[in-house]
């Protein structure tokens, strides 16, 4: 009976120590713009504290390096600011993408000040902010990730790894993920004209992923990418989701 309570105290702390060891984190990212500032602090810090899984954030702002001078040191070496002009496309390209789009089609018509045209440019910054955060993983050359709104404040621990096993050889990781039973048919289509995927149809059966904080994937997000490019004859991801976004609500 000795012998047996060691042997499972040793197990016990075998175990408790591989749990420590176990390398797998994720990082955070953020959008954030000076409007969230006051927001966007509160948010961090509490992330910082509560948020027991995510290695390093990344917070990514059009002026960063004001933020991180204001911000930085009392943050740390944790929090790294990225400015927005890394990225391959901005306000401009992304409106100008949207407007051709419906060009082409021939279907609506731009005078310069028609309702299409002013809603574009209204909504020029909320495609940007998609788009940075489809991109983020590339760009900033990290694996998976956590998107966070700039405006959640944690109040407890959380975690988003559930568990890391191992599959002919590979280590793969769940997660755990948020979700919410928003339906909005618009989207549906959308989706599937971008991946050529058609989503559950059924209001009642639907669970959504638009949510405050996702996790993702990046092989997955890469497949999606992928998929998308060859489904639209070589387009970038990018401009995919710009063509058939404004494509589906004029056509």
């Amino acid at each position: 009976m000795y012998y047996y309570k060691n042997f499972t105290i040793v197990l016990l702390l075998v175990s408790a120590l591989l749990l420590c060891l176990s390398t797998a984190r994720l990082d955070g990212v953020i959008l954030t713009t000076g409007k969230d500032t006051r927001a966007f602090e509160k948010s961090i810090i509490s992330s910082l504290k509560h948020l027991l899984d995510i290695e390093n954030y990344y917070i990514i702002a059009p002026s960063a390096k004001q933020l991180e001078d204001r911000l930085g040191k009392e943050l740390g070496p944790r929090v790294k600011f990225v400015d927005e002009s890394i990225f391959p496309f901005d306000w401009k390209n992304i409106s100008h993408i949207m407007i051709e789009s419906v060009k082409e089609k021939g279907v609506y018509p731009l005078t310069g000040k028609s309702q299409f045209e002013s809603t574009v440019y209204g909504r020029t910054g909320w495609f940007l902010q998609q788009l940075l955060k489809f991109y983020a993983g590339n760009i900033l050359e990290i694996g998976d990730y956590v998107l966070l709104d700039s405006d959640i404040i944690w109040f407890k621990d959380t975690k988003f790894i559930n568990e890391t096993i191992t599959i002919n050889g590979k280590e793969i990781t769940k997660y755990y993920y948020a979700s919410s039973s928003q339906y909005h048919p618009p989207y549906m289509a959308t989706l599937k004209k971008i991946s050529g995927v058609d989503l559950l149809k059924s209001p009642d059966t639907h669970r959504s992923g638009i949510a405050h904080h996702m996790v993702i994937v990046k092989y997955v997000l890469e497949d999606l990418m992928n998929n998308s490019v060859q489904l639209h004859g070589g387009l970038p991801f990018w401009q995919v989701l710009l063509n058939e976004r404004y494509n589906s609500i004029t056509v």
